[in-house]
């Protein structure tokens, strides 16, 4: 699922881990309307900035779509 097949019924979040070495790692999520979690993309940002954040943003768009 890519955030292009989020509908009305879900909703994208970010989740933030930070790791015992102090890197975060980001999840991106669609959780629908019963809390129901599926996680869509993670990644490990060397600094936790706006530039990297809006650079891993932007590389979720750019993901294919997926349909099952």
């Amino acid at each position: 699922m890519t955030p292009s097949d989020v509908d009305k019924q879900h909703t994208l979040v970010v989740y933030i881990h930070v790791n015992k070495l102090g890197m975060p790692l980001y999840t991106l999520a669609t959780v629908d309307r019963h809390s129901g979690g599926q996680p869509v993309v993670q990644a490990l940002l060397y600094r936790e900035d706006q530039a990297h954040i809006v650079t891993f943003l932007q590389s979720v768009q750019k993901l294919p779509e997926h349909r099952h």
